[in-house]
């Protein structure tokens, strides 16, 4: 209400009118009495004065006051375009670690499927070996040890692999 200078104003002058009328009645009222006279008018002089000094006053205080509402917008609006570009910021990087993400899985993929392919074929030769080993009629213990560890080390070969395609999905 009292941040507009004009009602401020008007208010003033409503004041200064009130009390130049006030003055007036009782300078009617004490024509005759040259003493009290001259007291109304010093009293109405101090007062305009005062009415005066406060109006100036408020008007500096309104004007401060403007001044601080500018300034608060223009830190809004400041922040508020860091707000924007921080968050266009955030979409890019979020989208490039997208397209980072989707490019990892992809590889881990391809590259799991191609590690998969030599253990397969190792695996394969393994079996073929231990079943001419079993058909020859002299077993030997220490060979078919050895490919049972080749064996079962391509097998937890395999399943590291899939472990590491579980993880990158």
């Amino acid at each position: 209400f009292f941040r507009e200078r004009r009602i401020v104003f008007i208010y003033s002058l409503a004041f200064e009118t009130i009390l130049l009328v006030h003055t007036v009645i009782n300078y009617r009222q004490l024509r005759g009495q040259e003493l009290m006279q001259e007291s109304v008018i010093q009293n109405y002089i101090v007062a305009f004065t005062g009415v005066i000094a406060a109006a100036f006053i408020s008007n500096w205080l309104l004007r401060y006051i403007d001044a601080l509402f500018q300034q608060n917008i223009e830190d809004a609006q400041r922040i508020q375009l860091q707000n924007d570009t921080l968050e266009k910021l955030v979409a890019q990087r979020t989208k490039a670690l997208q397209a980072s993400n989707k490019s990892l899985q992809e590889f881990a993929y391809i590259v799991s499927h191609d590690l998969k392919e030599p253990l397969r074929t190792i695996s394969g030769f393994i079996t073929l070996i231990k079943r001419q080993l079993n058909t020859q009629p002299v077993k030997n213990l220490q060979n078919e040890e050895y490919l049972s560890f080749v064996l079962k080390g391509t097998l937890q070969m395999e399943h590291l692999i899939n472990d590491i395609l579980a993880y990158s999905k």
